[in-house]
């Protein structure tokens, strides 16, 4: 039987440069939440133990997605987040890794 995940809390988030909150909710396998850099906003799906999701920071004119590997406890995610230069024509690519810790 597949182990199902419940995300919904207080996440701290550490990409490398920054550390930052997010706050997340989970209904079924949707999640989504904001965080606090450049007025950030998450929304996406659990399926097994990925979270795959799309990132937004209005304020920067950055978007993106990611998939991030939940740990067996629940308790850590862990992946790479990239870069869609569709939502605002800013022609960004790459991207880097997001660790999440609760």
């Amino acid at each position: 039987m597949a182990q199902t995940f419940d995300l919904t809390g207080e996440w701290i988030v550490d990409d490398g440069n920054s550390l930052y909150k997010v706050r997340l909710s989970q209904i079924d396998n949707r999640v989504s939440g904001v965080y606090d850099l450049q007025e950030g906003s998450i929304d996406g799906v659990v399926e097994s133990n990925v979270f795959k999701l799309h990132w937004d920071q209005p304020a920067n004119l950055r978007a993106g997605t990611s998939e991030l590997v939940i740990a067996r406890d629940g308790r850590r995610m862990q992946g790479t987040w990239y870069y869609d230069p569709m939502p605002y024509g800013v022609p960004l690519a790459g991207g880097g890794q997001w660790t999440f810790r609760r």
